[in-house]
């Protein structure tokens, strides 16, 4: 079992957090200041910017495969055909139960051919394996053709290929697979693994709070400029998505650094794989509640009470997930 890094699990339980809230605010209908800003750079591109960091280039290619294999394809091929296949066609046979999702055989490929299914965050566990995958192509290639130059070919080529996806989301209508996605945001990934030494060695000898207070103002201030800039143009509008994304990864991982650790934040971002398996069905079944709290409330405490209520309920869920589900999240491997 590798070593946990404390102050990566608060930033990704701080990313989950900030995901069912961005979740909760769609089901309830409402805005948020800035949402589209703060999501944008506080939710996904962390994540993506985590695994870079944490990406190991000299693991032998086998081994590479089969972790991967079973931290994010067995739990998404496993959850996916529960949640996504099994349960839906079984109460919409049974029961006429309609989620609105797609049903019957068609229900299998979903996800690669783009149609509603009820678990929709788990596209992300199949976006960061084929980024994975992807990732450590363009390492090995790299390393290969350039030792000495090996990260500037990769910054070149994660450049590139965000491009690709980006004009792949512009001008096709489905992007089959999430490779569009995949290729997005791979950007994020390659400037986590680029900047990990940086942050690694800054971080673990920073006891100058001042330093880190400085660098998450500049990098605020650098979100915000970027945003200002996302109803230009098509170009303006990426170059702010990708800056956004780069800087509110940063800014949570400094932050991060500087608390160390909360009890039930860095809970949730130590489990992030089971939170981002069940949270989706979670808020489904927080809809009936959500509708009434409304109309008492208004959108506004509404979305706070669930958010809170949703975070206490993983108190429960992740440890019996951890007992009863441990193969199929990531908590104990399938294959040798």
């Amino acid at each position: 079992m590798a070593e946990r890094i404390d102050y990566l699990d608060l930033a990704k339980g701080f990313c989950m957090c900030v995901m069912m809230l961005f979740h909760i605010k769609g089901l309830v209908g409402c805005d948020l200041f800035l949402g589209d800003v703060l999501f944008s750079s506080f939710m996904l591109p962390p994540f993506f910017f985590i695994s870079g960091m944490l990406f190991k280039e000299n693991q032998p290619f086998r081994t590479f495969i089969v972790n991967k294999t079973n931290r994010l394809l067995i739990p998404f091929a496993s959850f996916y055909l529960i949640t996504a296949v099994i349960i839906p066609n079984v109460l919409h046979d049974c029961f006429g139960m309609y989620f609105g999702t797609v049903t019957g055989w068609r229900s299998l490929w979903a996800f690669v051919w783009p149609g509603e299914y009820p678990n929709q965050p788990l596209w992300f566990l199949w976006c960061l394996f084929l980024m994975s995958l992807l990732f450590r192509t363009v390492n090995f290639c790299c390393a290969r053709w350039s030792h000495r130059r090996s990260d500037v070919m990769i910054a070149i080529v994660c450049v590139c290929f965000a491009g690709l996806g980006v004009m792949g989301d512009r001008l096709f209508p489905v992007d089959v697979a999430c490779v569009f996605n995949t290729l997005r945001n791979i950007l994020f990934f390659g400037a986590g693994y680029l900047a990990k030494d940086l942050l690694f060695n800054r971080l673990n000898i920073m006891n100058n709070m001042q330093k880190g207070v400085s660098l998450l103002v500049a990098l605020c201030v650098t979100l915000l400029y970027g945003a200002s800039f996302v109803h230009e143009c098509l170009l303006a509008e990426s170059v702010a998505f990708f800056v956004c994304g780069i800087a509110g990864s940063v800014s949570v991982i400094i932050v991060s650094s500087m608390i160390g650790h909360m009890p039930v934040v860095s809970y949730i971002g130590r489990y992030s794989i089971m939170v981002v398996l069940t949270h989706g069905l979670l808020i489904r079944a927080c809809a009936p509640l959500s509708l009434r709290l409304n109309q008492l409330m208004g959108p506004y405490p509404t979305v706070l009470v669930i958010w809170v209520m949703m975070i206490l309920c993983y108190m429960a869920i992740i440890p019996l997930m951890r007992r009863l589900l441990p193969h199929i999240t990531a908590q104990k491997p399938v294959l040798k």
